[in-house]
């Protein structure tokens, strides 16, 4: 009785040679392949758009601080960003956006950012500089006037 071994077809290194590294690649593709099964199996699938949000508007000034003024006026502008970023408004993103925008903006429309000119200038050198266009080329071109 003659015994069959089937051809092995081993991936061969990309360095020319022709050594068999057989181990590492096939390490390389089950990681991979769980990788890509396990971001299959946890990404959200698509959800329909944002559900009526009829209710959402007096949630979240019932939901906001009662010292902020024009409650209205920020429910009506959470409500579109919420709406064009087609997220759902439950308690949960409402309170996480409240949650923000008390942090980050004490609820003030225009809240003041010290240095926030020196900032943005330091910025678009920093751009500028990446492409290499000349400082005293943006600074001529930002300061010409629009009609």
């Amino acid at each position: 009785m003659s015994s069959f071994t089937a051809p092995r077809y081993l991936p061969i290194d990309s360095s020319g040679t022709g050594n068999v590294k057989p181990a590492r690649r096939v390490r390389r593709l089950a990681v991979i392949t769980l990788l890509l099964s396990l971001a299959g199996c946890t990404s959200r699938p698509p959800h329909a758009p944002t559900p009526g949000t009829g209710d959402a508007p007096a949630k979240i000034i019932r939901l906001m601080p009662a010292a902020i003024p024009d409650r209205a006026g920020w429910a009506t502008d959470i409500i579109t960003a919420f709406k064009a970023q087609n997220i759902d408004p439950s308690t949960e993103n409402i309170c996480s956006v409240l949650a923000i925008a008390g942090q980050e903006s004490g609820f003030q429309a225009d809240a003041p950012v010290p240095g926030l000119g020196n900032i943005a200038w330091q910025e678009i050198e920093r751009r500028a500089g990446q492409i290499h266009v000349p400082s005293i080329v943006v600074h001529a071109a930002l300061h010409i006037p629009s009609p």
